[in-house]
């Protein structure tokens, strides 16, 4: 089945679960992965299919109709086990909200976001096989210990917000990215960087001088001007 999903673009819930397993040798649930989601780790999406279904865009409360495949904000509450959900979309440059029954709301997850999120896996268990604590008797050392964030051998003594939500863009769009796939713009990844850390936009969309410069801290030094 990897050889399969690997050449997949979208993957249903089962089969996403399914991957992660097979990359990482982690046992994941849905609702654990729909707390990744709700925390921003990974887009989840829901296929709401043909015809579409009415909601409110939440910043125009204009009367909105939404097809296809959406991305989902609060995975937890959309997908829960009720005839119908509240939910809360990503539509356009602003938000979504409506009801989705039960049959308009299948769980899709794009294949390369599963294989980012499974490659923090893979990080977190190579540092714990190769960096053993010795038993210090100190519990600020070992809270010390505990936040470190490490990302392909650069390991910092303490993790921020900051610094973890360049190391789940630069997974997202950068740990898997080869010349053969589209760059992401700068713009893309400074939109993610203000969602995780929670940053406005400035009017007209524009992004704020932290996410810029942020978003070109993480761009690899190798790839040629976009």
């Amino acid at each position: 089945m990897l050889k399969i999903y690997k050449n997949l673009r979208w993957l249903k819930l089962q089969q996403a679960l399914e991957y992660i397993e097979l990359l990482a040798g982690v046992e994941m649930t849905a609702e654990v992965l729909y707390q990744f989601g709700r925390e921003r780790q990974i887009p989840i999406y829901v296929d709401i299919g043909l015809p579409g279904v009415k909601g409110k865009r939440t910043d125009t409360k204009e009367e909105t109709e939404v097809v296809g495949i959406q991305q989902v904000l609060n995975p937890d509450m959309a997908f829960a086990d009720e005839e119908q959900t509240c939910a809360v979309l990503k539509h356009e440059d602003a938000h979504w909200l409506g009801l989705l029954p039960r049959p308009r709301r299948t769980v899709m997850l794009k294949r390369e976001d599963v294989e980012a999120l499974a490659s923090q896996f893979n990080g977190a268990i190579t540092a714990e096989q190769g960096a053993p604590r010795a038993a210090s008797g100190n519990p600020s050392e070992e809270t010390v210990a505990d936040s470190t964030i490490s990302c392909n051998g650069l390991t910092f003594p303490y993790a921020t917000r900051e610094l973890e939500a360049m190391h789940a863009a630069a997974l997202k769009y950068w740990a898997n990215h080869t010349p053969d796939k589209r760059q992401p713009t700068q713009k893309e990844v400074g939109y993610e960087l203000c969602d995780l850390l929670g940053l406005a936009r400035k009017d007209g969309g524009d992004l704020p001088r932290k996410a810029v410069v942020l978003a070109a801290a993480i761009r690899p030094d190798t790839l040629p001007d976009a």
